[in-house]
């Protein structure tokens, strides 16, 4: 890999672009983004540049547009006007921002929040983006959605409707989607296996059972939750 590093300026906000010039980028242009998605990058400990190889050998091309680490240090890997390949179905219309090394928000330091709210504030003004989520809010949105039509879920619900009103994770029901959202680690693989199972007692083998079997199997131990509240207390 061939690395180069520059400066950019993203209005008052400084980032560095990082560019392995070893590869020509095939990107297609990103014309109306609507939407901001969070990434974490996991917490097997690797280096920013290890991460955008990484990225660059599985899909062609970095992952997200933005990094940033532990100390708040902003990378910008792809052109902002281009698509980036970083979260299922949405890719067309939206921005991808990594935080680097963490999977929950309890990992992630202030110099790395204050640096995400800054950036996040710059592409909602530049760009009147209204839709910031994790990525694990829209892979649970994603099973949901397939629940209630296959008739697993009542119409109407909506997977941020209790996430306060639960202290305790036993009063979920036991088929409560909002679980995906909440849980982490061992508890959220447990749960994902007792919904597989589930389905498949509920469920005759169909094209549909296996795309919602995928979509849960695809629900990650990453940032969580939702953003609606990271300007009051600025977690994910």
């Amino acid at each position: 890999m061939v690395f180069k590093q520059f400066s950019v300026y993203l209005k008052d906000l400084h980032a560095i672009y990082l560019l392995d010039t070893k590869y020509k980028f095939d990107f297609k242009p990103l014309k109306n983004p609507q939407l901001i998605v969070i990434h974490g990058t996991g917490d097997i400990p690797v280096t920013v540049n290890d991460y955008y190889t990484k990225s660059v050998e599985e899909l062609g091309q970095p992952k997200t547009h933005f990094i940033i680490n532990s100390k708040g240090t902003i990378y910008q890997t792809l052109p902002i006007n281009m698509i980036g390949n970083h979260i299922q179905r949405r890719n067309e219309y939206s921005f991808g921002i990594s935080l680097h090394n963490i999977i929950t928000s309890k990992s992630a330091t202030q110099a790395m929040k204050y640096s995400l709210i800054k950036l996040i504030d710059i592409l909602k003004e530049e760009f009147s983006i209204t839709e910031i989520k994790t990525h694990k809010e829209l892979m649970v949105e994603d099973v949901l959605e397939l629940m209630i039509e296959l008739g697993l879920y009542p119409v109407g619900e909506d997977i941020h409707h209790s996430v306060d009103k639960y202290k305790n994770k036993e009063e979920l029901d036991k088929i409560d989607v909002q679980k995906l959202l909440i849980l982490n680690g061992k508890q959220l693989e447990e749960y994902k296996q007792y919904l597989i199972e589930y389905i498949n007692d509920e469920l005759d083998q169909s094209l549909y059972s296996s795309m919602l079997i995928d979509r849960i199997k695809k629900v990650s131990d990453c940032p969580g939750k939702y953003y609606s509240k990271l300007k009051i207390n600025p977690l994910i």
